[in-house]
């Protein structure tokens, strides 16, 4: 929302009586600009931060007495902080409308949810690189979950 500003004109009303009749005098006084000032505007805004399995939003939002996060899996939740449990490796978009009786504003991010807290290329190896046949993955990780995406972004159809 942009400031406004409102120009107001002052002026005199005055009931004036003469032998030809009455009338109203409306003369012209000075104007005066206001530009309001809205100190209870909201900001929307969160951090996330993913631990373990879960990702953990941080509200930042100022002037805001409600929310409204519209989650991953499309879920709503009307928690001024959430806790999300993904189900799948991806892409994550949240989004949170912060609002109070007077205002509302949005904040969203995207977050890339890959199961890997740290990605140290140390950990694993794939070989050869590139190919177009049949890959090896050498790994160190316990419990590890692949998924193959060539470079168009298409998946990989057979299960690993």
């Amino acid at each position: 929302m942009s400031d406004v500003t409102y120009e107001y004109l002052v002026r005199a009303c005055e009931l004036r009586m003469t032998p030809s009749g009455t009338y109203y005098n409306l003369s012209v006084g000075p104007t005066h600009q206001i530009t309001p000032t809205f100190y209870n505007r909201v900001l929307a805004g969160f951090d996330l931060e993913i631990i373990d399995d879960k990702v953990i939003s941080t509200n930042t939002s100022m002037n805001a007495t409600e929310y409204l996060w519209r989650l991953p899996d499309g879920r709503i939740s009307a928690f001024s902080e959430i806790c999300y449990f993904p189900n799948d490796f991806s892409e994550l978009i949240f989004t949170l409308q912060a609002s109070n009786s007077c205002f509302e504003d949005e904040a969203n991010t995207s977050i890339l949810y890959s199961g890997i807290d740290e990605l140290n290329p140390d950990d694993f190896q794939v070989f050869p690189n590139p190919t177009s046949g049949v890959i090896q993955i050498k790994t160190g990780l316990k419990d590890v979950v692949l998924e193959v995406v060539n470079i168009s972004g298409q998946r990989n159809p057979h299960r690993l």
